[in-house]
C-alpha cells in the first residue's frame, strides 16, 4: 500500500508545515515508516513515554472521527515526534534499505477491500490525530481541545 502511506505522509508534512511545526525549508518527514531511533537523553526519551487521550463529549461518535485513537499508533510515537519538532529539538528521517515482502503483500490481496479500509481508516485517524494534536500543543488550555495528557 505504498501510494496510501505516500499521500499520508505529504498530507502529515503539508500539516506540519501550515501550523509553523516544520519549516517550509525542511527536508519531509517519513512518520509513516515504522521504526524509529531516539536519542538515548531523559528530555527525549520523556517524550516518548507521555501519553494523550480523546476527552469524553467531544463528538467521536460518527464520521472519520470515530477512527481516533491515539493509543493505537499517535502516542507511541508520533506525538512525541511532533513535541520534538515543536520544541526545537533535531527531527530527522533516515533512509532504511527497504523491501516489501512478497508474502505480506500476498496476504494483503486476499481480503484487498477490508485491507484497504483498514489502511484508509488509519490514514485518517493518524492525520485527524495530529490535527488534534497541533491544536493541543498551541493551547492545552483551550476548551476546544479534545486532547488531554495521561498524566
Amino acid at each position: 500500500m505504498y501510494e496510501s502511506e505516500t499521500f499520508a505522509n505529504r498530507k502529515y508534512n503539508r500539516i506540519l508545515k501550515e501550523f509553523g511545526i516544520l519549516s517550509d525549508e525542511a527536508e519531509d518527514l517519513d512518520v509513516y515508516f515504522g521504526p524509529t531511533v531516539i536519542a538515548n537523553d531523559p528530555q527525549v526519551v520523556a517524550l516518548f513515554m507521555e501519553r494523550y487521550k480523546l476527552q469524553e463529549g467531544k463528538g467521536f461518535e460518527g464520521g472519520i472521527r470515530r477512527y481516533a485513537y491515539p493509543d493505537n499508533f499517535s502516542n507511541s510515537q508520533m506525538f512525541a515526534i511532533v513535541k520534538a519538532l515543536n520544541s526545537g529539538l533535531r527531527v530527522m528521517s533516515v533512509e532504511v534499505p527497504f523491501v516489501y515482502p512478497k508474502l505480506q503483500g500476498d496476504n494483503e490481496m486476499i481480503k484487498l477491500e477490508d485491507f484497504q479500509n483498514k489502511r484508509r481508516a488509519q490514514k485518517w485517524s493518524i492525520l485527524d490525530e495530529l490535527v488534534l494534536f497541533i491544536r493541543y500543543l498551541k493551547d492545552s488550555s483551550s476548551p476546544k481541545n479534545a486532547l488531554e495528557r495521561v498524566e
